[in-house]
């Protein structure tokens, strides 16, 4: 789940990507390009969110679908 293992370099596996971070009602409260593991939750509420990152290949596309829980001190 590249989202959760930590940093992960996904320009060595892939072309381009795209992260969708949508919350609980299925709103889309965040989107991006070039997803370089540098989202920190902007100013979201605690929560669950769920995420789509779509991952575009030489030669195939990967499609990752998962959860993150976010938790402020």
């Amino acid at each position: 789940d590249p989202i959760g293992d930590g940093p992960i370099d996904l320009s060595e596996y892939y072309l381009s990507n795209t992260l969708l971070i949508f919350n609980r009602w299925g709103e889309k409260v965040f989107e991006t390009e070039n997803y370089q593991n540098d989202w920190e939750g902007d100013n979201l509420s605690d929560g669950t969110y769920f995420y789509i990152l779509k991952c575009i290949g030489e030669h195939r596309t990967d499609v990752f679908k998962g959860s993150v829980m976010i938790l402020r001190k």
